[in-house]
């Protein structure tokens, strides 16, 4: 079909079902017999040795043809495809999302992915830290539905095992192990170093410090003094290195996060009387002085007693009202 102007014409899915309905009803479906084709039927002759002819057999009434069937509605069609680039999450604009002609629809790409991406609603990704926009616009309700909900430990659930060099004990809050003395890939405790003394070694963990009671306490780091942070980011180190530690006093205690080094990537800190938004593959929240308030990354709102220990993963938004401990892993 060509239009007027001499450009090819492709009528719409509308036009094209409207002709072929005026074609089918121009057809006729009228019932035929013998008359039809000028043709009267045969008269039988009469029957030798009676007064009347008999009676002529008519031949059957043609059967009406069948009601032909309505033609079929047709099935509505959605294509998805959300497979997209950041480039074109960033630039495109947000389109309509239903583009319908008759009885068809098409989901635009750009529309479907940017109608789920949002960005994250926690105030410190406007922060220098903050994340790429494209990761930003991940950060919505579809990403959301995916998390696994929030774990809340107790601390009657925290048990209490030996030190690996058997010389003091940790307070083991949670670890990632399928049964209490199965392998785990990280784990959160508290110990008491009540002495100075070496520090049992960890081939192919990574480790983290941060100091919770006492007046102080300080690492030997391979010939290198450090002191434990009371606030703030804790101190890192390899679990294979030679490490010994000093208290300062006596009733010293810390807040250990053990990773392993070809799963995890994993900081640990103290958040002290603040608010603030944590993201990771998996956050972990101990309350160790004073209650903590929650918020998760589907909108959950939880809060935390002392002693109790929080797995979540995503992003959480965190009010503290004393100490907080505060571990961020990523997986590599």
């Amino acid at each position: 079909m060509q239009h007027a102007s001499g450009s090819s014409f492709v009528p719409t899915f509308s036009q094209r079902l409207s002709d072929a309905q005026s074609s089918f009803k121009k057809q006729s479906f009228e019932p035929t017999s013998l008359h039809a084709f000028g043709t009267p039927p045969p008269v039988p002759a009469v029957a030798s040795g009676s007064g009347q002819p008999p009676t002529p057999e008519l031949p059957p009434t043609p059967a009406a043809p069948p009601t032909p069937a309505a033609p079929p509605e047709p099935a509505v069609v959605a294509v998805v495809v959300a497979v997209v680039t950041p480039e074109e999450v960033a630039s495109v604009p947000l389109e309509p999302l239903w583009h319908a002609e008759a009885t068809s629809a098409i989901v635009t790409k750009a529309a479907f992915v940017r109608m789920f991406m949002r960005s994250c609603p926690c105030a410190c990704l406007g922060a220098p830290r903050a994340a790429s926009a494209f990761q930003r616009r991940s950060r919505g309700p579809l990403r959301r539905a995916m998390l696994a909900p929030m774990r809340i430990v107790s601390g009657h659930e925290a048990r209490r095992v030996p030190w690996k060099n058997g010389r003091g004990t940790t307070l083991e809050l949670v670890t990632d192990a399928v049964t209490p003395e199965g392998p785990w890939t990280y784990r959160l405790a508290i110990a008491d170093v009540p002495e100075a003394g070496p520090f049992s070694s960890y081939p192919g963990i990574d480790r983290a410090l941060v100091l919770l009671a006492g007046r102080g306490l300080d690492l030997d780091v391979e010939g290198s003094r450090i002191a434990v942070p009371r606030a703030g980011r804790g101190v890192a180190f390899p679990g294979e290195a030679k490490v010994s530690g000093v208290p300062h006093g006596e009733a010293v205690r810390d807040a250990n996060l053990m990773v392993d080094r070809a799963s995890w990537t994993g900081t640990l800190e103290v958040l002290v009387a603040d608010d603030g938004c944590r993201s990771a593959d998996v956050v972990l929240v101990h309350a160790f002085d004073g209650a903590v308030a929650v918020e998760g990354a589907a909108g959950e709102k939880t809060a935390l007693s002392e002693g109790a220990t929080l797995v979540a993963e995503g992003e959480v938004r965190l009010l503290v009202h004393g100490r907080a401990v505060i571990a961020e892993l990523r997986r590599r």
